[in-house]
């Protein structure tokens, strides 16, 4: 059973959304992501599958190559798929501590 992230209480599945997962390489997934419903505060969240980052498009695995590579390496491997300008705001955020 998953516990509330605000208040720790028992929760209940509350439906599932739809959310589009982009690998890197122009393939685009989409994913049935459930939502669960805190029975205690009301809270609503989502249950992310671990190759998932939060309010990103691109892949866990993607954004940790973007903090590892250089831009050059960046745009070599995942060629047209992915802008120069996207890498870099993603080490911005990375410095700021969004990641």
């Amino acid at each position: 059973m998953i516990v509330c992230s605000k208040c720790g209480g028992k929760t209940v599945k509350n439906g599932t959304v739809k959310r589009i997962l982009r690998t890197g390489y122009g393939d685009v997934e989409e994913l049935s992501i459930q939502r669960i419903k805190c029975k205690v505060c009301g809270r609503v969240e989502r249950v992310l599958p671990e190759e998932v980052e939060r309010f990103k498009q691109y892949s866990r695995i993607v954004l940790e190559d973007a903090r590892e590579l250089s831009i050059d390496e960046m745009l070599n491997v995942y060629a047209d798929s992915i802008s120069e300008m996207s890498i870099k705001r993603w080490r911005t955020q990375k410095n700021q501590s969004l990641f």
